[in-house]
């Protein structure tokens, strides 16, 4: 059952350039982000944090996992990621799969007494978690939220979509982006305003998670596996050329 990430975006050679934008760093946004803590009063999930290789902390990608897999997979991802100035954060599932006898983790109930796969779940414990997560990342680290990006595969991604939503419905503005590789949304939203965080789909065709989501990309895969190939990968990539920060003497550039 388990769904690991196996691909190695090391392989993904791009060259990086810069452009100035709006300055929008506050005083309250360090450079060097401090480093989460697990235990009662820390993020509240099992996690794998990875500062930036380069010192400066302006971007923070939350991975999250998909069904049957932990947090290490991702973890050992983000690592290998490399992102400028992006810190990377890989979230475990709270709820361990009833009745397997290994490290199977899921963000919501998934199963019935039976062993069948439930029809229509409830995804808000899995939602819940990461909301709490994202925030003491905000109040404790000191992220903003509009340098908050969600990467989910499958049930992972989901769970990234319907986060994406609520934050919206709660705050009235997004998160910053969200890669979904395999996941749709769960719920059928009704929205009077769609959330305007920048969405990638891999996989899935869309037309739900366009009730909810004004600004959608779209890549069709041929298979339901993380990506794993370069050319896979640059479209993550490319995605994320479009919507990470980058600061350079105390102002704020865009990645190309």
């Amino acid at each position: 059952m388990s769904t690991h990430a196996s691909a190695d975006p090391d392989n993904e050679t791009r060259n990086i350039l810069v452009r100035p934008v709006a300055n929008t760093i506050s005083a309250d946004s360090p450079r060097h982000k401090p480093a989460p803590k697990s235990g009662s009063n820390g993020l509240g999930l099992k996690f794998w944090y990875n500062a930036s290789d380069d010192g400066t902390d302006e971007n923070l990608v939350i991975l999250l996992h998909g069904l049957g897999d932990t947090h290490g997979p991702f973890g050992k991802l983000g690592k290998s990621l490399k992102l400028p100035q992006t810190a990377t954060l890989a979230l475990q599932a709270p709820q361990q799969i009833p009745y397997l006898y290994e490290d199977a983790f899921q963000w919501y109930p998934s199963f019935d007494e039976l062993g069948e796969f439930i029809k229509d779940p409830n995804p808000s414990v899995g939602v819940e978690a990461v909301l709490g997560a994202i925030e003491y990342m905000i109040s404790e680290c000191t992220w903003p939220a509009n340098r908050i990006h969600l990467f989910g595969f499958a049930q992972g991604g989901s769970v990234a979509l319907e986060v994406g939503l609520r934050w919206w419905r709660k705050n009235g503005t997004g998160l910053k982006s969200i890669v979904s590789v395999g996941g749709g949304l769960v719920s059928y939203p009704t929205m009077k305003e769609k959330a305007d965080t920048r969405v990638l789909l891999m996989k899935d065709d869309g037309r739900q998670v366009g009730r909810g989501y004004e600004n959608i990309k779209q890549v069709t895969l041929s298979h339901s596996s993380m990506p794993n190939n370069k050319d896979e990968w640059g479209h993550v990539m490319e995605f994320w050329s479009e919507v990470l920060e980058k600061r350079v003497d105390g102002d704020l550039y865009q990645v190309l």
